[in-house]
């Protein structure tokens, strides 16, 4: 049985990415996790590792977001983020290989925009829970943006106190925990690898809402 899945960091157009790989490679079928918003590829747990018994398993994250870096110049619209998807599988040398993708979220909809302007690169997707089609990025992905690139760390922590608060349904839910925790994800990705605590998420009929 292949072991667990080993942390990695590729150059993705000279900035760090990072992401975890099974130690499969010789595999031909190829799985690609993408996490949605405000998450990273913990929020996948042992999803990969298991699957790598059969497959190939890759999960990332995507530029702005966990153990990745966080350029403002980067390009944070879905095509950005579909192109990034692009530069990242040949940056870790799966240039030509068909992929499986599996996309939460806005993971979802980058894997829908991935595969529509690469067609000949995809052999299925899976889309969990997907965020529907966007002429440009949501309020929360602007706000999170803005949060994640705040030099300020007061400011930082209001403004990710403000980015949560606005998609909770009953705001006094947005305990302090919550952002203190993301606030680790940004700063160190071993303190985020770590948390275990379990977790559920239900989504409300309002785009990017949490009840």
């Amino acid at each position: 049985m292949i072991g667990k899945n080993e942390y990695k960091v590729a150059n993705v157009n000279g900035h760090k990415i990072f992401y975890s790989e099974s130690k499969n490679k010789e595999k031909k079928k190829h799985v690609l996790f993408i996490h949605g918003i405000g998450a990273s590829l913990v929020g996948w747990r042992d999803i990969p590792d298991a699957l790598s018994e059969h497959f190939h398993t890759i999960s990332v994250d995507l530029i702005g977001f966990g153990g990745s870096e966080k350029p403002t110049t980067a390009d944070y619209s879905i095509k950005g983020f579909s192109r990034f998807i692009f530069d990242f599988l040949q940056a870790i040398d799966l240039k030509d290989e068909k992929i499986c993708i599996v996309g939460h979220s806005l993971g979802g909809y980058i894997a829908l925009q991935f595969a529509t302007e690469n067609k000949d690169l995809i052999e299925k997707l899976v889309l969990v829970d997907p965020s529907g089609k966007l002429n440009g990025p949501t309020p929360l992905l602007s706000a999170y943006r803005d949060a994640a690139n705040e030099a300020i760390p007061i400011l930082k922590y209001e403004k990710l106190k403000k980015a949560f608060e606005s998609i909770t349904h009953y705001p006094p839910l947005c305990f302090p925990w919550l952002s203190e925790y993301f606030l680790i994800s940004l700063k160190s990705r071993e303190h985020y690898m770590h948390l275990i605590m379990p977790s559920m998420t239900v989504l409300g009929k309002r785009l990017d809402q949490i009840v």
